[in-house]
């Protein structure tokens, strides 16, 4: 059960032309602000539109295990909802192949250096030439990995939107949920395109750039699978509401649809919190 990229379901669909993001280290941390009174208030347990008689989970295109009912949230597919997808064009793909050049560039040299030593043994004053030729094959086979990482992201990647607020999927297991009403600003959200902060490449670590969007922030749920100790690890240090307890978490625009006004994210935070952009 998976509706088209900002398809609203319930009411026709809508042409939209693309994870959970952490919020920038660097940023002020989001005030400690009363609920926004603008939009309704909720309770927890509360089913604005879904009963407890509807379905209780659903399969989803890219998600192995499907999805399961949040309690007070919608499934994908339901009346009132917007499913979006990151956008899938040669620019996320080419950012995510930037963002592993530093491992690339350090394996393109440590090939070069091993292959120029074999051809200048075998064949003397060949070993430049044979060098750079081995060392940007390997390098050109080794960028499968960050297009097949791209790939896997963009289609394991599913954001629902709902009167409640914004809830995001991926088919390693993450989930955030970010309430309209708790959502404290649009900022800076960073994406770690590796599991771990760096990776082993000839005997040294050599550090992936994180990507960097713009998204909602504020007080909410995450939840991360059970098998991602590292990423649990970086994520340890993010703050907490001091009354609630709730984390701050971010979901970027970028996990939803493309870059423009016409992402479905950024439609519906528009509408249901005006005054994160400046509006009333």
């Amino acid at each position: 059960m998976s509706p088209r990229n900002g398809e609203r379901n319930g009411q026709g669909p809508q042409w939209h032309p693309g994870h959970q993001g952490q919020y920038g280290r660097d940023q002020p941390q989001p005030p400690y602000a009363r609920p926004y009174q603008g939009h309704p208030q909720f309770p927890r347990s509360h089913h604005p539109h879904w009963s407890q008689g509807h379905p209780q989970h659903v399969s989803v295109d890219g998600l192995a295990h499907g999805w399961t009912r949040s309690p007070g949230w919608a499934l994908p597919g339901e009346p009132g909802t917007i499913t979006g997808r990151p956008h899938g064009g040669a620019g996320t793909y080419l950012r995510h192949l930037v963002a592993f050049s530093p491992l690339l560039g350090v394996f393109f040299l440590v090939i070069l250096l091993l292959a120029a030593i074999l051809f200048e043994t075998a064949s003397p004053g060949a070993g430049l030439t044979g060098g750079i030729i081995a060392g940007a094959l390997a390098t050109l086979c080794l960028s499968v990995f960050p297009v097949r990482h791209t790939r896997r992201m963009l289609v394991g990647t599913v954001v629902v939107i709902s009167s409640v607020g914004v809830e995001l999927r991926d088919h390693r297991g993450f989930e955030v949920r970010l309430r309209w009403q708790d959502a404290t600003q649009v900022g800076r959200t960073v994406d770690r395109v590796a599991a771990g902060p760096s990776v082993e490449v000839g005997g040294q670590r050599v550090q992936t750039r994180d990507l960097e969007s713009r998204g909602l922030v504020g007080w909410g749920e995450r939840i991360i699978p059970e098998g991602a100790a590292r990423m649990r690890t970086a994520l340890a240090s993010q703050p907490r509401h001091p009354r609630t307890g709730a984390e701050l978490v971010a979901v970027s625009f970028q996990a939803a649809g493309g870059h423009g006004w016409d992402n479905p994210l950024v439609t519906e935070a528009r509408r249901h919190r005006p005054d994160l952009f400046g509006q009333r």
